[in-house]
């Protein structure tokens, strides 16, 4: 394992270097002198280079552990300062987020999205609105209305004003039978097949009928 990108690796060296050897750095930060021993020897072996002069007492490092020490020293304040950034940006997130979904995808698509958003950002809630008249926009929301923040719909393009479209891909529809039928007439292998075949055709407020079959 290469324990040159080990952040972990670099912690632990860091640990021994300031803190004067394996045993105090175990004590001081409650960690097993094993692991901390593994780490370094770890992260010697990746950099193909010694941190430290052993075999000799006081523990000191080599002019390379020297220098390293400096680096890692940067790296691990930044990686506090990043953390610190993250997290308090989080908890200063507020506020509510209008949503507009279509009906059939909230309670198993939706909602446990929301819940995992909810625990990183707690002090944001959602006023989820469900598109009653059909998964477009347009069937539902007029000009002048109070649009949604985000909204997922079936639409060729959007002309509310206000709303910034953004095409995610189509959506394709897989035909399917029950296998008694299948037993009864057969798979079709050719589009001129079809003729022999019956079939349901879903139509709703929330999508167009299918007029034809491709592929």
């Amino acid at each position: 394992m290469d324990r040159r990108f080990d952040l972990e690796a670099w912690r632990h060296f860091v640990l021994v270097a300031e803190n004067g050897g394996l045993n105090l750095a175990a004590n001081v930060h409650n960690i097993e002198p094993s692991t901390l021993s593994r780490s370094i020897k770890s992260l010697e072996a990746s950099l193909g280079r010694p941190l430290f002069v052993h075999g000799k007492r006081p523990l000191s490092l080599t002019i390379f552990g020297q220098e390293a020490l400096k680096e890692a020293q940067k790296l691990l304040a930044q990686h506090r300062v990043m953390l610190e950034t993250l997290l308090s940006s989080k908890e200063k997130m507020e506020g509510v987020i209008r949503l507009a979904i279509p009906g059939g995808i909230g309670p198993g698509m939706v909602t446990p999205r929301i819940l995992e958003f909810q625990q990183i950002c707690p002090n944001v809630e959602f006023d989820v609105v469900q598109l009653h008249k059909g998964a477009v926009l347009d069937q539902t929301f007029s000009d002048g209305e109070t649009l949604p923040h985000l909204t997922v719909g079936y639409s060729t393009g959007g002309s509310l004003a206000g709303l910034v479209y953004r095409y995610v891909g189509k959506m394709d529809f897989i035909p399917c039978c029950s296998p008694r039928y299948l037993s009864q007439y057969g798979s079709p292998q050719d589009p001129d097949e079809l003729v022999n075949h019956k079939g349901l055709i879903f139509k709703g407020s929330t999508r167009k009928p299918t007029e034809f079959l491709v592929k």
